[in-house]
Formats: C-alpha cells, sequence, structure tokens
C-alpha cells in the first residue's frame, strides 16, 4: 500500500495541510457568516416577537382592568337600581295595604250597621209577634178576642 510508504508522508501531509486549510478558511470565510447571520437573524426575530407579546400582554392587562372596573361599576348602579326599584315596591305595596284597610274598615262599618238595623227590626218584630202570640193564647184560653 503506497499510502503507508514512509516516502510518501511528506507529499500527503502537504496536501493534508493544504485541504484542510481551504476546508477550514473554506467554512469560517463563507459558511460561518452565514450561519451567524441567520443565528442573528433568529435572535432579532425572537427579541421582536418577545416584545410585541410583552405589548399584547400589557394591553391585555389594560383592557383586564377595564372589563373589572366597568363590571364593578355596572353592579354598583344594578345594586343602587335594584335599591330603588325595592324602596317603590315597598311604598306601593304600603299604599295598597292602607287602601285595603280603610276599604275593608268600611266594609265592615256598614255590615256593623246592616247587623244593628236588623237587630233592631228584629227585636221589633219580636215584641209584635209576642204581642200577637198573647192575644192569640187569650183568645183561646177564654174565647174573647182582644185588640192589641
Amino acid at each position: 500500500m503506497p499510502q503507508f510508504d514512509p516516502a510518501n508522508f511528506p507529499h500527503q501531509l502537504f496536501w493534508l495541510a493544504l485541504v484542510f486549510a481551504i476546508l477550514y478558511f473554506g467554512i469560517i470565510k463563507l459558511s460561518l457568516p452565514k450561519i451567524s447571520g441567520m443565528i442573528d437573524e433568529r435572535q432579532s426575530r425572537v427579541d421582536t416577537d418577545i416584545k410585541a407579546a410583552e405589548v399584547a400582554n400589557a394591553k391585555a392587562t389594560a383592557a383586564e382592568h377595564a372589563y373589572l372596573d366597568n363590571l364593578a361599576k355596572s353592579r354598583a348602579a344594578a345594586q343602587k337600581h335594584l335599591g330603588g326599584a325595592k324602596a317603590e315596591s315597598d311604598a306601593k305595596i304600603a299604599a295598597d295595604i292602607k287602601a285595603t284597610e280603610v276599604e275593608m274598615t268600611a266594609k265592615l262599618n256598614a255590615a256593623d250597621v246592616r247587623i244593628n238595623a236588623a237587630k233592631q227590626q228584629a227585636l221589633t218584630s219580636v215584641e209584635s209577634v209576642a204581642s200577637d202570640v198573647a192575644v192569640n193564647i187569650v183568645e183561646r184560653l177564654t174565647g174573647v178576642r182582644f185588640a192589641a
């Protein structure tokens, strides 16, 4: 095998060093700048995306705070409206109860008047019925008719 012949070593070392130098400088001068450029471009894109995400996060946080503030204001307004409606409803119910009480008192008084009138009429009727019964009893017992 000729590559293992020590007489060929200097030529082989020369060509090895020449090819190594060409590949080394070729990689350093041609490929490495392209790779470095891609890495820098990716890093700048990542940095830009991170900044955009931070801005979006800040906007989302601000929107959330605005939403929570509006929600609190809406709840407070609803509670206020509910309190007003409840007070209005309570006042209306109290007025209706008062009106019903007045109406029932008037009906009760009218019923008392009718009951008293019926009672007086019944008492008057009892006296006339009693006198008629007494006249009939005396007439049956004595056979004489008395005028009441």
